[in-house]
């Protein structure tokens, strides 16, 4: 797929659900890789900031990552086709690794 067609179809998917994080960090790629820094830029600092919001909201819930994937998993194999179940356990899987990074930092 060329550049130009990627970022129309990621441009497509943030008109459908403009927190799509994984969206943005796709749509970043595309734009760094044409040099438009700007867009590029701003792609990133928005996905950056949605992501640090729910790594917020899932740290201060004290969300136990490992068993909401484990029960994510195991909701996929009874449901292989549920698209929201597969999006969800990405998404969650994904928010695991920025997190560890993330809290590393943080101070209790």
């Amino acid at each position: 797929m060329m550049i130009g067609q990627a970022i129309i179809e990621l441009t497509e998917v943030l008109k459908m659900n403009p927190d799509n994080i994984r969206a943005l960090c796709n749509r970043f790629v595309a734009y760094f890789r044409i040099s438009n820094y700007e867009k590029a830029i701003y792609d990133n600092n928005k996905a950056h900031k949605l992501l640090k919001d729910r790594i917020d909201d899932y740290y201060y819930k004290n969300i136990d990552f490992d068993s909401a994937i484990a029960e994510l998993e195991a909701k996929e194999k009874l449901e292989p086709n549920n698209i929201e179940v597969k999006q969800t356990l990405l998404d969650l899987k994904d928010l695991k690794w920025f997190a560890s990074g993330w809290m590393l930092g943080r101070v209790g």
